[in-house]
Order: structure tokens, then sequence, then C-alpha cells
């Protein structure tokens, strides 16, 4: 989802990609992270005009990330470890919250999309869970929570000075 944030720290929903691509693998363990069976995804593509499976799409999805001057992801390093290019600088809000992260043995996990909308008191639809479009709708709506609260807004601001320089600073106010 394309978002723009205002210098009062609104945002404006820009744009979607949203699209459901057919596993490559033989044995489709996306569907076992996602849910999304074969047919499940043949549904959704009832009429789609794009490919069917991504890597003959990619192209797309990189046009339209280009787009964004920030790129935000709850896990970057994963999302970014399936896509064929690099992306721009982004924030990932799991590393953003490593303080509410579980230490398990010497191995440091940041906190689940789910576990970080409850901290911001975003209403979670557990029956849309782990489908790309809730996703980011809920992380966009985490976010913008971030944005406002005083406790958040000075981490945020920190966060993106180092990463992107000036060029974000409006959207945190004074």
């Amino acid at each position: 989802m394309l978002i723009e944030v205002s210098t009062a720290g609104e945002l404006t929903k820009k744009g979607v990609f949203n699209r459901y691509y057919y596993s490559e693998e033989g044995t489709n363990r996306a569907a076992q992270i996602n849910g999304l069976s074969f047919e499940e995804i043949s549904k959704h593509r009832d009429k789609a005009t794009y490919p069917g499976y991504f890597k003959d799409d990619a192209e797309s999805l990189r046009n339209f990330l280009e787009a964004a001057g920030l790129f935000i992801a709850h896990n970057l390093r994963f999302d970014a470890s399936f896509l064929p290019f690099k992306l721009s600088p982004g924030l990932c809000t799991m590393r953003f919250h490593s303080d509410l992260a579980r230490i398990t043995g010497s191995r440091r996990f940041g906190p689940s999309l789910e576990r970080l909308a409850r901290h911001y008191g975003v209403k979670l639809d557990l029956s849309r869970r782990h489908t790309s479009l809730y996703d980011v709708e809920l992380l966009v709506r985490i976010f913008e929570r971030m944005l406002k609260l005083r406790e958040t807004k000075p981490s945020l601001r920190q966060a993106f000075q180092g990463a992107f320089g000036q060029a974000f600073q409006g959207a945190f106010g004074p």
C-alpha cells in the first residue's frame, strides 16, 4: 500500500498492490503459513490479468515500490529475502520494537504484528490475519498510532533521520 504522510502526520492512501500468486514450490509450503490453498488463490485470481507466478510479475512490484520514498514493513528482512531486487532503505517495525521482544536463549525475536497491534490499541480481526492486504492495513494503523504518540515520536524521528536524513522529518511535527 502506498501511503502519503502529511506534515501533520496524517496518512492518505495513494495506491494498493495486492495480488495473489500460485506457489512455485512442489509442496506449497506457503499454504502452511498463510492458509491459502491453490483453490483459494484461484478464487481470488478469478479474472486476474497479471501473471500467475510472482517471478513473472516482480517488475510490477518493483515499479510500485519505486513510487514510495520510504519502505515500511513489519519483518523487512524476511520480506526482502523473497524479492529478486534490492529495496530502497526501509523501516522494520519489528526491529524498531525490539524492546517488546521476547528473549529465547541467545536469540532475540521482535514482537508479532498482532502483539504490536495490541500494544498500540489497534483493533484486530483475527479472521483476516496473515492475508497480505490485511497485514498491511494493520501495519498502517499501527504506524499512524506511532506517529501520534508522544513517547514514540522521538524514537521514530531518530530512526527516520538515521536512515533517511531530513527528508521525512516533517511528519513528526516540531
